[in-house]
Parts: structure tokens; sequence; C-alpha cells
């Protein structure tokens, strides 16, 4: 909270909230799904490197990466971290590096570094990155040998024991610390080395982008100069990914009808709401498809005699289909074999009938609390004849149930 300080304090844009909260690991998901329900989309995230994997798992689990979302990490190490699951779905991921990977001398340094063995790949994550934090390591021991070495050339150095039990600064202390802070013309692994009055100076950070495959640099920010975007097209990308699948689906009215008109083709023959629905879910994430009907116009059913499945679940179980859009019941059979997403419609069966005038019809005034009082062998027999399935039986007494019905499709 503490660097963010001055973020808060920035004036702000007109209209511009900001929603500030702490997470942890195990509180991760619980705030990105707050953040999703309030429909925010542009992210600043600082937290503790070593955690940023939990980060990751939780944005793909609650399906926050697609192009809508911004992050941006004010860690230095983002290239160091795995985002094989963030290059092919458009989701914007910024961040700084500091480590100046560009500069011949940082690259040869690099590869020393990778030789030195039994810990170079350990230094370099076994990718040729350093993090920054060891790269900062590094530029420091390097600057104050340079310190300490202008320091020898034109001053007498008195070595002397000291104490941390008592506080007494070295005699020669300030000296070196003057020395460090005239350093000039030094370039470490995080760039030009400079301070001013203790501060570091005249330096430069690369601002990345996760961009199409891979992470590329698209400007530089610096003290003087502030940001600078080297490649403005690189936050302005707004095609959808070349993509095609294949999704299968069956003619049922209302939700998918072939339209009357003999010279349409391709997905323009189709309408009905599924096909509505498929339209804005492609917009959305950012894909074309290609619709074909199935070809023995049936949902799925399993035939336990040739152990095999038939209609649309068989075109998805055998890949002749990428994904299916129809009026499909969904049941522990076919979830068993293909993945569903949540139903658009839940569909029920009620029974009407005129209210009872005389205490003969009480029993079936119960109806009106969905009890039916009939015996367990006529329920089975009854439903089953008639085209339904059972999908919930509660035992409220003896001879009572509570029923739920849906109508089997074939």
């Amino acid at each position: 909270m503490f660097k963010l300080q001055e973020l808060v304090k920035a004036p702000a844009a007109a209209r511009t909230e900001m929603y500030i909260r702490q997470a942890s690991p195990t509180s991760y998901r619980q705030i990105l799904r707050e953040v999703r329900q309030k429909e925010i989309y542009k992210l600043i995230v600082d937290t503790n490197p070593k955690n940023i994997q939990h980060f990751f798992r939780a944005i793909l689990q609650l399906q926050m990466n697609d192009y809508r979302y911004h992050y941006m990490f004010t860690t230095f190490d983002l290239e160091t971290f795995d985002l094989e699951d963030f290059k092919y779905n458009s989701v914007n991921i910024t961040a700084f590096r500091i480590v100046d990977v560009d500069h011949d001398k940082v690259k040869d340094t690099l590869e020393v570094m990778e030789k030195f063995q039994p810990i170079g790949h350990a230094i370099l994550n076994r990718s040729g990155i350093i993090q920054a934090e060891p790269a900062l390591m590094f530029d420091s021991v390097y600057v104050f040998a340079k310190g300490l070495s202008a320091m020898d050339s034109g001053h007498s150095i008195k070595p002397m024991n000291l104490s941390c039990d008592i506080e007494k600064p070295w005699d020669d202390g300030l000296s070196l610390y003057n020395y460090i802070d005239a350093v000039t013309g030094l370039h470490g692994l995080t760039g030009n080395i400079e301070f001013n009055e203790g501060k570091r100076s005249n330096f430069k950070v690369d601002l990345l982008k996760l961009k199409k495959e891979e992470i590329r640099k698209v400007g530089q920010w610096t003290p003087d100069g502030g940001i600078n975007i080297t490649d403005p097209n690189a936050f302005y990308e707004n095609h959808a990914p070349n993509i095609t699948l294949v999704v299968m689906t069956r003619e049922e009215r209302p939700y998918v009808m072939v339209k009357d008109e003999k010279n349409l083709t391709g997905n323009a023959r189709y309408e009905g709401f599924c096909i509505d629905l498929l339209k804005w879910i492609a917009a959305q994430v950012g894909f074309q498809y290609t619709i074909r009907l199935v070809p023995d116009h049936m949902y799925g059913v399993y035939d336990p005699e040739t152990k095999q499945w038939n209609g649309i679940v068989r075109e998805l179980m055998e890949k002749r289909a990428d994904l299916a859009v129809a009026s499909m019941t969904i049941n522990y059979a076919r979830e068993s074999v293909i993945d569903f997403t949540k139903p658009f419609m839940n569909l029920g069966i009620g029974i009407l009938f005129k209210k009872a005038q005389t205490s003969q019809n009480k029993e079936i005034n119960k109806l009106n609390l969905g009890i039916v009082k009939v015996p367990d062998q006529f329920i089975t027999q009854r439903l089953k004849s008639a085209g339904f399935e059972l999908d919930m039986s509660i035992f409220l007494s003896p001879g009572r149930r509570l029923i739920k019905l849906s109508r089997i499709r074939r």
C-alpha cells in the first residue's frame, strides 16, 4: 500500500474511480470475483513475485483473461514467468523491465553468468533472463567497487574495526559515499548508473507488453521524459484471431431454424435463439465458426449394446466438431463424456386443475404443494410410458414424494 500512495495522490482524470484492495494468495479469487462483478477491466497488480503464479491461476479460473482486461504488473520480472496460457486470447498484460537486455555489454555479462557452474542456470532461471533483484545486487557491488577504487586512488583509506553495538561511524564513510555519488559513465545490468544526492538518476526502464505470442518492448520510461510509447499500435489491437471452429447443432424451433431462402449459403442459412447466442459468444471471445447440422438428427444417446454414442455427442467425442450449440438436455450420462456450460434455459412440468370444492378432493389439493400420493410402481411406469425421466425424488413420508420431471430427448 505504501508504494501506491503516489498513485492515489496523483490528480485523477474526470470520472476516474480507484478500487484498492489488499489481497493474499488465499484471497486472490475472492478479490478478483468482486472486481469482475464491478466490471472493472483495468488493474494494477502490486504483489510479491513469488505469488504471481497463484494470481495467474485465479485469473484463469475466473476466465478474466480476454481482450477486455488490462493488467499492469509492478514487478520487473514478468519475462521470467510462464505466460503460455495468456498468449493466444488477446489479454492485455504490461509491465516494466529494468534490466537492459538489448545492450551488448549486458548480453556478454549474462553469457558469462550462465557458464558459471554450478549455479549459472539458477541465476538466469534457465531462460537467459536475470531477475531484477540479483541484477540490482550485481550493480550495487559494481558501483561500490568503482567508488572504493576511486577513493583509494585519491584518498588514504584507514581501515578500522567497527562494532555493531556502538553507534560510531567509520571516519571514511562519508568520503566513500561521496565517491559513489560521483560515479559516472558506468553501465551495469540495469543500464546507466548515476546518482544525484544519493538517488539514482539518468536511467530508463523498458515498457513491455504481451503481444501476440511473445513479450515485446513497446516503449520506455525515464525520470525526466516520462513515458515514451514507441509502438502505439500494440495497445489498439482489435482483430480477432485466425481461428475457425466447427459448431455442431440440430434443427429445432425456435432454437435453430433453417431459413427458406435458397440462395443463402454458409452460416447465413441459420437463425434462431442458439444462433444469436453463438454470434454473441464469438464476438466476445473472438473466433470464427462454421455451423453444421448433425447427420443423424440426434442429440446423443448411448447404446449399451454397441457401447457407442450417436448424434451431437458422438461428433464431439470423435472431434469432428469443436463445440455444439443446441437445445440439448444435460444429464449424467452425457456429462460423463462431454463438458457442458451452464444451461441457458430451465424447463419443468406443471399440472393445472380446478380448485376442489368438496372434502372428497382434499387429497388432490396437495398437488398445489407439489406432493403426489401415488404408489411408487405407478409413478415409475407412467413416467416411462409418457417419455419423462425422474430428475429428483425427495421422500417426505411413506407413499408421498416431491418430484421434479423433465422430458427425455431422443
